[in-house]
């Protein structure tokens, strides 16, 4: 079946007028625009436009949005000029010849002088669909026809730089902490303890960080904005003191190319933090906002249990005793087996854990469902307010936040992988399929690990849904586990899900 499956429109005399779909202006994909519904505005798409489509749709093809595969300059869609910023490899822009810093100044026969004139002639069009296309290259104007557009998700998959960075760092710039092997960063010559100071497309100007923010976190924003394929520059302090430049061509994330295995690192080097949480920020200019020192605030550590604010749901919460406010923790969400709920089920999953949360910095969050079936879909509520309490009261690394289930309690942390996008980085599960597949947001980024016994009667859905998730660019490690059914992790599992943790704000 085509996904195309919206609700129509009639007149009083019912004949149909339009089809109800709504739309976001801001996000592409099979999924975007489903935010707007019950939100009190009306959409429609005319019947004309529906026609159009239709004998696609009777064929049973998808329709997939269509795209140029462009990222402008200015993230301003109503005043800047369209200005092409990077061209997304393999995209109809790519194919077609734009190059950065071209300026689009006609599509379809129609002026534009912003983007968001753009999307609005886009906005019609799937893949496949052709477009005219005039832009400027200095003083020379050039027109294209024919451009065939791309679907967007062939171009939505997340670049890859190749490293992992020091963690709690205040400094401007970021440290390298491990470089990947036969990485873009491995080929350009990056190496652990090289400071990255500043950042820029392959040919132009470098922007230093600003410390408006934590340095890995603006890195990470601005490699969202960018796509593999394409070329960029870094400007690198050598742990000798050495400034250099260096070009890379940024790869895809592993795990997200069907036809390739990904992998975790048999071993990180240790340690991940600079345990600089608490101090303020290096500032561009070297000046750094004078802060009164920060004393630690008191916190529970241990294992405990909390109810939610309304008194009907009860959790538990693993914090190492050595817990220091100073490092930022991973936390790993544990949604229990059908029946296992109990105190001593409690023990038992954070006997497993207790030394990898305190070797890693990590901690466990285990809420409680009694449904006799287990997790629904409506308990995700609860358990989004036990995350958010755990992450204002502890120093939480939020690229590190990980929800963790098996069989239905992993079909519950997948399911909140899609829809809390917010707070989810990471989904582990063992016995647990994938139904549904939300698309990947370029701001947003989600890794899968994703497990089954090799006798398990759903080891080849589970199989399946590494295939799906990568057609969608998320990055996917797939464990087939000899000789088990649906039983959890033994140790050896665990020590390399804990790895993966360890390694999930790669860049």
């Amino acid at each position: 079946m085509p996904r195309f499956r919206p609700s129509t429109t009639a007149d009083i005399e019912g004949r149909i007028q339009g089809v109800i779909i709504p739309a976001s202006p801001f996000v592409e994909g099979v999924t975007a625009g489903f935010e707007w519904y019950d939100s009190g505005i009306g959409f429609a798409v005319p019947l004309e436009d529906v026609f159009a489509v239709l004998p696609r749709l009777k064929e049973g093809k998808d329709l997939d949005k269509g795209t140029l595969g462009v990222i402008m300059k200015s993230q301003d869609l109503y005043a800047a000029l369209p200005e092409v910023a990077s061209v997304q490899k393999d995209s109809a822009a790519d194919r077609a010849g734009l190059k950065k810093d071209d300026v689009i100044t006609e599509i379809d026969g129609q002026p534009v002088t912003r983007m968001a004139q753009i999307r609005h002639v886009l906005g019609t069009k799937y893949e496949g669909d052709k477009i005219s296309l005039t832009y400027r290259r200095g003083a020379e104007v050039k027109t294209i026809k024919d451009i065939v557009l791309v679907s967007v998700a062939q171009v939505a998959a997340h670049p890859f730089l190749g490293i992992l960075p020091m963690r709690d760092d205040p400094a401007l710039g970021v440290e390298v902490r491990f470089v990947y092997p036969k990485s873009p960063a491995e080929k350009a010559g990056l190496e652990p303890g090289d400071r990255i100071v500043k950042v820029g497309p392959g040919e132009g100007a470098l922007a230093p960080f600003t410390g408006q923010k934590r340095g890995r976190a603006q890195l990470l924003e601005w490699l969202n904005a960018q796509a593999p394929g394409v070329d960029v520059q870094l400007e690198v302090k050598r742990k000798d003191g050495k400034v250099e430049t260096l070009k890379v061509q940024l790869g895809q994330l592993p795990g997200t190319i069907r036809a390739q295995d990904a992998s975790v690192p048999d071993k990180l080097p240790q340690p991940a933090t600079l345990k600089k949480a608490l101090t303020p920020l290096e500032m561009m200019g070297g000046k750094a906002p004078k802060i009164a020192e920060q004393n630690q605030a008191k916190v529970e550590t241990g294992t405990f249990k909390r109810n939610t604010a309304d008194g009907q749901h009860t959790y538990w919460v693993y914090v190492p005793k050595a817990y220091d406010a100073n490092i930022a923790h991973a936390l790993v969400v544990w949604l229990h087996p059908p029946g296992k709920f109990a105190e001593e089920d409690v023990d038992d999953f954070v006997e497993l854990w207790e030394d990898f949360c305190r070797d890693h910095h990590m901690i466990l969050l285990m809420p409680l469902t009694k449904a006799d079936s287990g997790w629904i879909p409506s308990d995700s509520a609860f358990v989004v307010e036990t995350m958010n309490a755990v992450v204002k009261e502890y120093a939480i690394d939020r690229q590190r936040v990980v929800s963790h289930g098996m069989g239905v309690g992993g079909q519950m942390a997948i399911y909140l992988g899609f829809t809390e996008r917010d707070l989810v980085r990471g989904v582990a599960t063992t016995g647990a399929t994938v139904t549904q597949v939300l698309d990947s947001p370029r701001d947003k980024r989600l890794a899968f690990y994703l497990a089954g016994g090799a006798v398990d009667p759903i080891i080849k859905s589970i199989a399946e849904s590494r295939v799906k998730l990568a057609e969608k660019s998320y990055p996917v490690i797939y464990r087939e586990i000899p000789n088990r059914g649906r039983e959890y992790f033994e140790e050896a599992q665990i020590r390399e899900v804990v790895r993966w943790i360890d390694s999930l704000d790669r860049l």
